[in-house]
């Protein structure tokens, strides 16, 4: 009886918000090896917030189980607008470094012309017309893999999930239109910096393939 509820309370959701969540900045850590003492403190906050977000979006899902369907399409629409309206603001007011915690978070505006980091890792140059044809057919493919399984499995978490990652590549493709490329300003010092629609990836992701083994299990 008492495992059951263990189960019932945990239901993997503890993997797919920490333990999915930590596969980046692992990542991170091995590449900057080399200069772990100064990248340590960034990585922590990087980890730390990228946690904070996934369980407020969690909490959230799990809030509007009931009206759901209703909520999907204002919350696209809010999460773009708010990736959008944030990088409008920095980029008027922010005119230096805001340091948040030093050494580790600051606010630092970085005019991202690398729009793919896919491409980027290939060392691949093509034009930009060319990049946002990439990321609307990104767009398109999500959204037929999204209607494919929610023929096989219909809940909210699958639903969630492509609301963030469709919400993540609608503003990328905003990005190359009215920036062009991206203005990141989430600046962890010199080990990255993000927008705020980056941090709608991994737990878009990691809800989609949990809406996806939720109803099989």
């Amino acid at each position: 009886m008492v495992k059951k509820s263990i189960k019932k309370v945990t239901d993997y959701r503890f993997f797919f918000i920490v333990g999915i969540n930590i596969i980046e900045p692992i990542g991170m850590l091995i590449r900057h090896f080399r200069r772990i003492n100064t990248v340590i403190l960034p990585l922590l906050c990087y980890f730390i917030i990228s946690v904070i977000v996934s369980v407020v979006i969690w909490t959230i899902t799990e809030k509007i189980k009931k009206n759901y369907e209703k909520l999907i399409l204002p919350i696209m629409l809010g999460m773009i607008i708010m990736d959008q309206g944030l990088k409008c603001l920095v980029d008027r007011a922010v005119t230096e470094q805001i340091v948040l915690i030093p050494r580790a978070l600051r606010i630092y505006k970085i005019h991202n012309l690398n729009e793919m980091a896919a491409l980027n890792l290939l060392h691949i140059s093509i034009d930009h017309r060319a990049v946002i044809g990439i990321k609307v057919l990104l767009c398109v493919l999500i959204l037929i893999f999204y209607l494919v399984q929610k023929r096989k499995v219909n809940n909210i978490y699958l639903t969630m999930g492509f609301t963030l990652l469709i919400s993540a590549c609608v503003a990328n493709i905003l990005d190359s239109v009215f920036w062009p490329g991206t203005l990141d300003f989430i600046s962890f010092t010199d080990l990255v910096c993000v927008d705020v629609k980056d941090f709608y990836v991994i737990p878009g992701a990691s809800m989609f393939v949990y809406g996806m083994i939720k109803d099989k299990e």
